[in-house]
């Protein structure tokens, strides 16, 4: 039989392993809620980061919905600047026009081209860009028409493509108050 200081010694190690064991266990677990704060914290820092940015961006809303009249003159105009003939537009349409957040509605139409180079499409979505930056290209679908052929062989750089861009903007509703206070006509002074 073992005598009573080596059942003591053998209780006494079982007891500081078995501490040793939990509190690893707990180290452990700490760390790995340690690195999840710290995952949370990164991810709020680069949320707030962002938010930041955006507000220092100017606000790019339009003051109403675009008539459906004038979508055919946008798009002719962007496609004149861009140096292309207006003649390769096949359609312009209003496709929808949704509530938004809030006060904000979203307008998104839908311009169609037949017989366009992928250069022109370039300088076409540019041109636009530039003159009208409310409106975001949101889908573009791009088909093969044609390849025109020069001397028995197909020419890659002359396909003539059929183009289908959706265009959305957003816009106040009717009961939000204007982005721009309204412009009165100077007051006549009296004589």
């Amino acid at each position: 039989m073992k005598s009573l200081p080596d059942f003591a010694i053998t209780i006494a190690a079982c007891a500081a392993a078995g501490a040793l064991v939990w509190s690893t266990s707990r180290w452990w677990a700490a760390s790995r809620d340690v690195e999840t704060a710290r995952t949370a914290d990164l991810q709020a820092a680069a949320i707030i980061s962002e938010v930041r940015h955006l507000r220092t961006l100017p606000i790019i809303v339009e003051d109403g919905q675009t008539r459906e009249d004038r979508l055919l003159g946008m798009v002719s105009d962007s496609l004149v600047q861009a140096g292309i003939n207006p003649s390769v537009i096949k359609d312009v349409s209003s496709e929808s026009v949704s509530a938004g957040a809030g006060v904000y509605h979203r307008q998104t139409i839908r311009v169609q081209f037949e017989s366009i180079s992928i250069p022109d499409l370039g300088r076409f979505l540019a041109s636009w860009k530039k003159q009208h930056p409310t409106w975001i290209a949101t889908t573009l679908n791009v088909a093969p028409m044609k390849r025109a052929v020069s001397g028995g062989k197909s020419s890659e750089t002359s396909v003539a493509w059929s183009v289908s861009i959706f265009f959305t903007s957003s816009f106040l509703g009717s009961s939000a108050l204007p982005l721009s206070p309204p412009q009165h006509p100077p007051e006549k002074l009296p004589r």
